[in-house]
Parts: structure tokens; sequence; C-alpha cells
């Protein structure tokens, strides 16, 4: 890996727990993005929505490439929810084609390799039912769907 990833760690986890972040109400991109900028202030982010699952995996694939992370929006079994899933920030650490996988250093403090059909279905809240109630209501509203912010 390239020495990017050691300037910091970029978990999303170890941001929150970093700059005490209050997790009972979430956190917005905004915040997001601004936590990077105060760790990384040489680097800029960038916020990618509702692109197309290629476009996106595109761009997940030349950040990696380039030793740069890439931070996501998506479903995550949470711990604490019975085996339903929340929405979570998570980093992408690697990419396999060939193995049709993603790697990822979930919020909650492990990392998992994800089948990329698996990691679009979370990218796109597609599984309804894995969510608890409330969060089913937010997808029906309508949620932006393969959310990444990338570093430049």
């Amino acid at each position: 890996m390239s020495s990017f990833f050691n300037e910091s760690n970029l978990s999303a986890c170890g941001l929150i727990e970093k700059h005490h972040v209050d997790t009972t109400h979430g956190a917005s991109v905004a915040e997001l993005q601004g936590w990077l900028r105060s760790e990384l202030p040489s680097h800029n982010t960038k916020y990618h929505k509702n692109e197309s699952n290629s476009r996106m995996l595109g761009e997940i694939h030349e950040c990696l490439a380039a030793g740069r992370p890439v931070v996501v929006v998506f479903g995550s079994p949470s711990p604490y929810a019975g085996g339903l899933y929340d929405f979570h920030f998570s980093t992408v650490y690697g990419m396999d084609l060939i193995k049709k996988t993603i790697t990822i250093s979930n919020a909650y403090g492990y990392m998992e390799e994800i089948p990329l059909v698996d990691f679009l279905n979370r990218m796109s809240f597609s599984e309804i039912r894995k969510y608890p109630p409330a969060l089913q209501e937010v997808i029906r509203r309508g949620i932006d769907k393969n959310q990444i912010v990338i570093m430049e």
C-alpha cells in the first residue's frame, strides 16, 4: 500500500472517535469531508452520488490504484440491531476484480471482504428488508445511491 494510507488513521471509525462525534444522530457527508480535510490538509475530497455502478467502481479502482482511500456510504450489518443493517461510512481498502470482491474497513472496527454483487446491493440499499423500519422509510422516501468520498 502507498504511504498515503499511513499518513493518518483513515478509518471512518477512527475519525468518529477522534472528533468526538455524537453517533446517536449520525454524521453527514459534509462532516466527514471536514474531518478528512483536518486530518489530511494537503488533499481535497470530492463527493459523488447516484452514479452508475460501472462509473462508481471505475472511480474506486482509479483511486485505489493511485494509493488513495475511498470512503463509501453503504448498508452495514449492525452488531447492535440483531443482524439488521444501518447506513455507515466505511473505507474501501481493496478491490479484486478477478475474485469479484471489495475489501472494506467497516466502521464497526473490522475488515470485511464483500462479494462485488453484495457490495453493489449495499451501496444501493436495494435489500430493504435488511434494514430496521425507520431506515426502510428513509429508503422508500429516496436515499442517494452509490455515495463515495474520494481523495484527490
